[in-house]
C-alpha cells in the first residue's frame, strides 16, 4: 500500500532506497493523474521524489555507458596489434574464464507439477523464464513422480542453491529445510506454515483484494440484484476471498443480494471439496435457482462443474456468468464456456517466482510470509473476453484505490457462510477474556449420542466477547480423552 511505504520513507529520514521505482512507480504515476480521487500532498511529494531520483539515476546510467563505450574503443585501438599474436592464448584464457564463472553461478530449482496446465505450472514456468532473461544462474526444473521429499533432498544435497515450490509439494519443505540449513527455500501459495525457518520464505496472495474488484464486477454486470459465491473448503483463503467478494458488490450496489456457500462438509473437505466438480455444479445449479446470475467460484478443480452450470442453466431470456479464481479461466475452458466467463480474479504465481529470485540473487531475501497484492502486480482481475468493456474504466479506477488504500478492503465477513451440507455437529465458544474458552454444546448425552465420530464434520460457532481479535487452534485428540479434560486443560493455560 501507498500509505505504508510512505511512511516507511519517512521512518528512514526519507532515504531515496525507499522510494519508487520501475513499473511500480509507472503505475503510481499515472493513476495520480487520472483517478477520480485527488492524491493527497504527501502521496504527491512521495511521487514526485519517486520521479526526481528515476531521472538522476536515468542520467548517471547514460553517463556510465558513454564512459564505458570510450574507454572500450581506446581499448580495442591500443590493443590491436597484440590481439593476432595472442590469440591462442586469448582463447583459452577466455575459456577457462567462462568456466570458471559458470561454475560460480547460483543454482536454482523449480518444483511443480508439470508443464501444459494453462495455469499454475505454466504461470511458475513464466516467471522463472522472466528472471532468466534478467539475471545468470543455472536452472532447472523437476517434477515429482514418485517421491517428492526424496527429490528435495536430492536437490539440496547436489548444491542447488534456491529451491522453489508449489503449494503441490511445500509438505515436505520442512522435512527438507531443517536437514540443509544452507539452502534457501520458498513457497508459493503454499497450503502449510513455514515460518519457523530461516531459510524458509512464503509468498502468499492478497487476493481478498482481486476479490473486491470481482464483487464489483458482479454487481454491475447481474441483472437480478443477486450474486453467488462457492468456495471449497472453508479455509482462510477462500473466506478471505469471500469477505472480498461481498464487500466489493455492496460497494457496486448497497442493494445487493450476496448468497455464500461453500461445498465442504464432504468425506475430506480439504482435499475432496477442491476436486468434486459434480457437488460443484449442482451447488451452482442452486443458487442459479434463486436468482443469482453471476457467480465467483473459489473451489479449485470443482470450479470446472460451475461454469458447467452456468452453460446448462442459461436461456433465451437469462445469461448466466462465472468469475473465476487463481488463473485466468477463459483461457482454461472450451469456446462455448467462454461466452460465460465474465472474468477471473487471478494470482500472478508468474510474478512470485520471478520476484522470489530476484530477492535471493539481490540479498533481499527475508524468511517468513510475504504477501503480494495489487501494488506488487501479485493479484488481478483479468477480464478477457471483452464482457466487462462498458464498466472498465470504473474498474480500473477502483482497483487504483484498492492498491492505495483508499478503499480498505475488510479481512473479516460480516454474515456467515453456509454450507451444502449440513454439519454432524455444531459447538458454540466464547472468548470472554478471562478464560481461554467456554464451551457448550459439546457433552454428549448419557445414551452416547452427540459424540464425534472419526470422519463426522463439526461446525464451530465462536463469540469473541473481548476488544481485540480471537481465534481458534484445532489439533489432533486422541480417542480416550474426554471434553471435560479438553475443556480444564483450554483453562489452565495450555494451548
Amino acid at each position: 500500500m501507498l500509505a505504508v511505504a510512505i511512511d516507511e520513507w519517512r521512518t528512514a529520514g526519507e532515504k531515496p532506497d525507499y522510494l519508487l521505482s520501475g513499473e511500480r512507480l509507472e503505475r503510481y504515476r499515472a493513476w495520480a493523474e487520472t483517478s477520480v480521487l485527488s492524491p493527497s500532498a504527501d502521496e504527491l511529494q512521495f511521487i514526485e521524489a519517486s520521479l526526481q531520483r528515476q531521472e538522476q539515476e536515468r542520467v548517471v546510467e547514460q553517463q556510465r555507458v558513454e564512459k564505458v563505450s570510450s574507454l572500450d574503443r581506446k581499448a580495442r585501438a591500443r590493443f590491436w596489434g597484440l590481439a593476432v599474436a595472442m590469440a591462442v592464448i586469448a582463447t583459452i584464457g577466455i575459456s577457462f574464464l567462462l568456466v570458471a564463472i559458470g561454475s560460480d553461478k547460483p543454482s536454482i530449482a523449480l518444483v511443480h507439477s508439470g508443464a501444459g496446465d494453462l495455469g499454475m505450472n505454466d504461470l511458475m514456468l513464466d516467471g522463472l523464464a522472466s528472471a532468466a532473461r534478467e539475471f545468470e544462474f543455472d536452472q532447472e526444473e523437476v517434477v515429482p513422480l514418485v517421491d517428492a521429499e526424496a527429490d528435495l533432498r536430492h536437490l539440496a544435497e547436489t548444491g542447488t542453491d534456491l529451491i522453489i515450490v508449489s503449494s503441490h509439494y511445500d509438505r515436505y519443505v520442512e522435512l527438507v529445510a531443517t536437514a540443509y540449513p544452507d539452502v534457501t527455500f520458498i513457497a508459493i501459495d503454499p497450503f502449510f506454515i513455514h515460518d519457523d525457518f530461516e531459510n524458509v520464505a512464503e509468498v502468499e496472495f492478497a487476493v481478498e483484494e482481486s476479490a473486491y474488484l470481482a464483487g464489483f464486477a458482479a454487481a454491475k454486470a447481474s441483472e437480478t440484484g443477486t450474486v453467488g459465491f462457492i468456495g471449497g473448503a472453508q479455509l482462510p483463503q477462500a473466506e478471505a476471498s469471500r469477505t472480498g467478494f461481498e464487500a466489493g458488490a455492496v460497494h457496486a450496489d448497497p442493494e445487493i443480494e450476496v448468497l455464500s456457500h461453500y461445498i465442504g462438509p464432504v468425506e475430506d473437505p480439504v482435499a475432496a471439496a477442491g476436486a468434486r466438480p459434480d457437488l460443484a455444479h449442482a451447488l451452482a445449479a442452486d443458487i442459479y435457482a434463486a436468482g443469482a446470475d453471476v457467480i465467483f467460484q473459489v473451489a479449485q478443480e470443482s470450479g470446472s462443474g460451475v461454469v458447467d452450470a452456468a452453460v446448462e442453466h442459461s436461456g433465451r431470456d437469462r445469461h448466466l456468468w462465472v468469475i473465476g479464481s487463481d488463473v485466468d479461466e477463459f483461457q482454461t475452458v472450451g469456446a462455448v464456456q467462454q461466452g460465460h466467463v465474465l472474468a477471473s480474479a487471478t494470482k500472478r504465481y508468474d510474478i512470485a517466482v520471478s520476484e522470489g529470485i530476484r530477492w535471493y540473487l539481490s540479498d533481499a531475501f527475508e524468511p517468513g510470509v510475504t504477501k503480494l497484492g495489487m501494488t506488487d502486480k501479485g493479484v488481478a482481475l483479468f477480464t478477457s473476453g471483452g464482457h466487462l468493456e462498458q464498466w472498465s474504466g470504473q474498474l480500473a479506477n477502483l482497483e487504483g484505490e484498492v492498491a492505495f488504500a483508499h478503499v480498505r478492503v475488510p479481512h473479516l465477513a460480516e454474515s456467515r457462510p453456509l454450507w451444502q451440507y449440513p454439519p454432524d455437529h455444531s459447538w458454540q465458544l466464547t472468548i470472554d477474556g478471562t478464560q481461554c474458552a467456554i464451551v457448550s454444546g459439546m457433552t454428549p448425552a448419557a445414551d452416547g449420542s452427540g459424540a464425534v465420530m472419526p470422519g463426522q464434520v463439526v461446525e464451530f460457532e465462536l463469540t469473541n466477547l473481548t476488544s481485540g481479535t480471537a481465534g481458534i487452534v484445532l489439533r489432533g485428540i486422541p480417542l480416550d480423552v474426554t471434553v471435560d479434560q479438553l475443556v480444564t486443560e483450554a483453562r489452565t493455560g495450555i494451548p
